[in-house]
C-alpha cells in the first residue's frame, strides 16, 4: 500500500504516503546526527495527537503526551 490513513483526533485524519511520518523523519534526524558526532543523541518528543505516535515508536527516544492530548 502506498498511504495510510492516521487518526489525528477528533474529525480529522491524515492521509499520507506509507513512508512518510514524524518517526521516520527524527530517526533519520538523529541517525545523520550520530554519524556526524560519533554517538547518538539524547532526545524527547511530545505530542498530543494520532500523528504523533511514531515519534514514541523510534529506539532510545523518550516520548510523553502532553496534557491536553487526545485520549485516543
Amino acid at each position: 500500500m502506498w498511504y495510510r490513513v492516521v487518526y489525528s483526533g477528533g474529525e480529522d485524519l491524515d492521509i499520507l504516503p506509507s513512508r512518510a511520518s514524524k518517526g521516520h523523519a527524527l530517526a533519520f534526524l538523529l541517525d545523520q546526527l550520530e554519524a556526524r558526532s560519533g554517538h547518538r543523541p539524547a532526545a524527547l518528543a511530545s505530542g498530543d495527537s494520532g500523528n504523533d505516535v511514531e515519534l514514541f515508536r523510534v529506539p532510545g527516544v523518550f516520548g510523553c503526551a502532553v496534557a491536553n492530548a487526545h485520549p485516543e
